[in-house]
């Protein structure tokens, strides 16, 4: 809701979540997280960290953040 009401804490929270995600999946890959196999190339790991990086960029121009 607030990201459709261009809040910009609505922003900052989407890069947030989306920064954590990316986060934990090298530490996943690196030193291993209890209970998850470390693999790469899954597809989907990859489809996730690639919308994130997507939604960082596109959260960057919807603040009006300058380039």
């Amino acid at each position: 809701m607030a990201i459709h009401r261009d809040l910009r804490v609505g922003w900052l929270l989407g890069i947030g979540v989306a920064a954590t995600s990316f986060a934990l999946y090298i530490v996943q890959e690196t030193v291993g997280l209890l209970g998850l196999e470390q693999t790469w190339w899954e597809p989907t790991r990859i489809l996730s960290l690639l919308l994130a990086v997507l939604f960082i960029v596109l959260a960057r121009r919807g603040m009006g953040s300058p380039q």
